[in-house]
């Protein structure tokens, strides 16, 4: 018959594997992944920090934008795989989307983080 300390040792058995490296990487990478289909539909979140955040809907590009995104592509330097003249996906070159990394993968953490560019 198992004794309470049975079910304890179980218990923290369950939480190391739950929170474990492995596991908080593939939480990472769906969190990345998340984030980079938001930002592609066009939303990100409000900024409401008391409460968990909502969608919210992209600002439009302006006009100048969205000309100036036409001439970059014509040239071949709009890049990243979903790169628009007219759909902002937070850069002018289209690479925010393509930049996100999972770092630090720990147990019970996960970072995801947009590394720094040269723009």
């Amino acid at each position: 018959m198992a004794t309470f300390d049975d079910f304890i040792r179980a218990l923290r058995r369950i939480e190391r594997e739950a929170l474990g490296r492995r596991n908080m990487q593939r939480i990472g990478d769906v969190s990345k992944n998340i984030i980079f289909k938001r930002i592609k539909l066009g939303f990100g979140v409000d900024d409401d920090k008391k409460k968990f955040p909502k969608k919210k809907k992209l600002a439009k590009l302006a006009d100048s934008t969205k000309e100036k995104r036409r001439k970059l592509k014509k040239k071949g330097e709009l890049t990243g795989s979903f790169a628009s003249p007219v759909r902002s996906n937070l850069t002018e070159t289209g690479q925010f989307l393509d930049s996100f990394k999972v770092i630090n993968a720990k147990f019970g953490s996960v970072e995801v983080i947009i590394p720094k560019t040269s723009r």
